[in-house]
């Protein structure tokens, strides 16, 4: 069967089920001479994916200048291709160029307006729990244990999704966050090894398996544990992320895994957004991403764009809370203690109203130098908190930041 491909006089072929077969690229080069250029034929000619760079960066730029570019995307017959041939496109760019920076902002938005991923994101073999009960639960997920069928063990993270949530938002949100999680490159980052979706619907994230678990964790069966290079690990995978311009958003110690060689681990950036929620104004604890002790105090407040609209939306997570959060990371790593202990939560809102904050560790690594660090990272005004290279600095003066591998020097996926 043979369907148009919007206004295109080529027709896109339905190869199988479900997947379509775009033309040739001869077919689509004397087409794109004959008739006049349009975000259709670009579209579709990033769909094939077999661009050279110049090529690639004309149409690309083109595309992402076209005001039609979402229009015609949400009407494009055979988006899983577009999306695959993007990701080609993108793997295959100059690293480090604008180009390659763009390209992946717009495999971001395209992943955000479809609900679709590159097809090698996907983890298509079957998993095996290993428990009863998963081993971590937290506010937006549950991990479980699980086999591959040649033996490895992995983590399986299963986001906590219902038929009462707008799935169609989840899945957009879902795919815009994850992409990214599959291509950082950082000792102290945790890449995902896949995803898994089904219709029930679930939203699975498959990564390596940590036997260490969290840093919480850890640090109670590792007293002797060097906090000093704990801390600095963490820094070091926060500054990275925030080099290639991701946001954690959810930074705390149970999001802070262990790998076999002491080494923390970043992991859950960006996911908090996934299922963020829309709150009643006058409600008393915010349901969005991250948790209170951790959380900035402007992110407690509408965002200015949901006061002027008059909806109720929490702010967005920043660089600068991701700071803040920072600080409450330090506290735990020096104390073996969550923030604000031995307070419940309703008394921490209490406590957070009046600006209080934790008091200084009591350990032996924790320095003076530290503690003033500390109390910077966690100022009301998130203008006047450092930003982590600056945080980093501090901590290392006059380390190279060898660690700040460019997003842009990439696995790639479609090299032979």
């Amino acid at each position: 069967m043979q369907i148009p491909c919007g206004k295109l006089n080529l027709l896109i072929t339905v190869d199988q089920p479900g997947r379509f077969k775009c033309p040739p690229l001869s077919d689509l080069e004397q087409e794109m001479e004959e008739t006049p250029d349009t975000t259709e034929k670009r579209i579709a000619f990033i769909a094939q994916g077999n661009l050279d760079p110049e090529r690639a960066s004309q149409l690309l730029n083109k595309i992402f200048n076209a005001k039609d570019y979402l229009i015609v995307l949400r009407a494009y017959p055979a988006p899983q291709q577009y999306i695959d041939g993007l990701y080609k496109i993108f793997c295959n760019l100059p690293h480090g160029a604008p180009i390659s920076q763009r390209c992946f902002r717009a495999l971001r938005k395209a992943g955000g307006e479809t609900g679709l991923l590159p097809t090698g994101y996907d983890f298509s073999f079957p998993l095996e729990k290993q428990d009863t009960l998963p081993r971590a639960s937290g506010g937006f997920s549950d991990v479980w244990k699980a086999k591959g069928p040649t033996g490895a063990i992995f983590a399986l993270k299963i986001l906590h999704v219902t038929q009462r949530d707008n799935i169609r938002d989840i899945k957009k949100r879902f795919c815009k966050e994850v992409l990214i999680a599959k291509l950082v490159d950082n000792e102290n980052v945790l890449a995902i090894e896949g995803v898994q979706m089904t219709d029930e619907p679930k939203f699975c994230i498959v990564s390596e398996w940590m036997e260490h678990g969290d840093m919480h964790t850890y640090l109670k069966g590792n007293e002797s544990a060097d906090r000093v290079e704990l801390l600095l690990g963490v820094v070091r995978g926060l500054n990275y992320l925030h080099s290639i311009e991701v946001v954690h958003g959810d930074l705390k110690s149970s999001n802070v895994l262990i790998d076999s060689g002491g080494n923390p681990r970043l992991t859950d950036f960006g996911l908090s957004s996934v299922t963020r929620n829309d709150i009643s104004a006058n409600a008393s604890t915010p349901n969005g991403g991250g948790t209170i002790r951790w959380r900035a105090p402007e992110l407690f407040e509408l965002s200015t764009k949901a006061k002027d609209e008059g909806k109720a939306k929490l702010a967005r997570p920043t660089k600068k809370s991701d700071t803040y959060s920072l600080a409450m990371v330090v506290i735990e790593i020096f104390t073996g203690r969550h923030p604000f202990h031995p307070h419940r939560d309703e008394q921490v809102i209490v406590l957070l109203s009046k600006g209080s904050r934790p008091g200084r560790p009591d350990h032996q690594q924790f320095t003076p130098q530290m503690w003033s660090l500390t109390r910077k990272c966690w100022k009301k005004d998130p203008k006047k908190r450092p930003d982590i290279p600056k945080v980093l600095e501090n901590l290392e003066p006059g380390a190279e930041r060898a660690n700040r591998k460019n997003l842009w020097t990439l696995w790639n996926p479609f090299s032979s």
